[in-house]
């Protein structure tokens, strides 16, 4: 045999092996692959929650709509001016009728709220001021050892519109009960006296943070 004709015969001996030891290597790679640990997938992080900063709670009752506000007074009348707000009307039989609105059910932090304003206007007076604010929480309903006063407690007079400010940190009675409590209602009392007639332009509960809420 020529030395060409053994170089073809070795080649063709070797080809097979080669072939099969590829084959081998293939088969160990497969292998190897389907047993090596996968990487778990991390789930994602849920997304924070959503910041939800507090604001002013605002009451006009520009639509003729109480808002789930009630008149305290079962004796008093409840109407609507034409240029907004809520009239409320004493009783004429009632020496002193309690009148008052009492809002819907709330729930709040009383330290995020330190403020409350009243825009009051005078009809017909009343004889006795009794502007105070009551209020409600999970611990007690409404007490006379649980209250505010306005700041200007004087009795409000026809044609002298009046801003009635409640400082809820400073009560006048209950200590700082408002700051420490979850508050569920309040109730605004007006000046007493028969037939005594008032309009509440606008109510407002003050957030903390809202300077433009709060008249100085």
């Amino acid at each position: 045999m020529s030395w060409g004709g053994k170089l073809v015969k070795q080649a063709t001996n070797i080809a097979p092996a080669l072939i099969a030891a590829a084959v081998l290597a293939g088969c160990d790679m497969r292998e190897q692959i389907a047993t090596s640990p996968v990487a778990e997938q991390s789930e994602p992080s849920p997304a924070a929650p959503e910041q939800v900063t507090p604001k002013s709670m605002v009451w006009n009752w520009t639509n003729e709509d109480l808002e789930g506000w009630q008149l305290h007074a079962p004796t008093g009348t409840v109407y609507w001016p034409n240029d907004g707000g809520i009239g409320l009307l004493a009783a004429s039989d009632d020496e002193f009728p309690d009148v008052a609105i009492r809002s819907p059910v709330m729930s709040f932090n009383g330290a995020d709220f330190p403020k409350i304003v009243v825009e009051l206007e005078t009809v017909v007076p009343g004889v006795q001021p009794d502007l105070h604010v009551f209020y409600q929480t999970p611990e007690h309903g409404e007490s006379i050892d649980y209250r505010a006063a306005a700041l200007d407690a004087s009795l409000p007079m026809p044609n002298e519109p009046r801003v009635l400010i409640y400082d809820m940190t400073a009560l006048a009675a209950g200590d700082d009960d408002w700051t420490k409590s979850t508050i569920t209602s309040v109730r605004f009392d007006l000046p007493q006296g028969a037939s005594s007639n008032h309009i509440v332009r606008e109510l407002r509960i003050c957030y903390k943070d809202d300077s433009a809420c709060m008249p100085e």
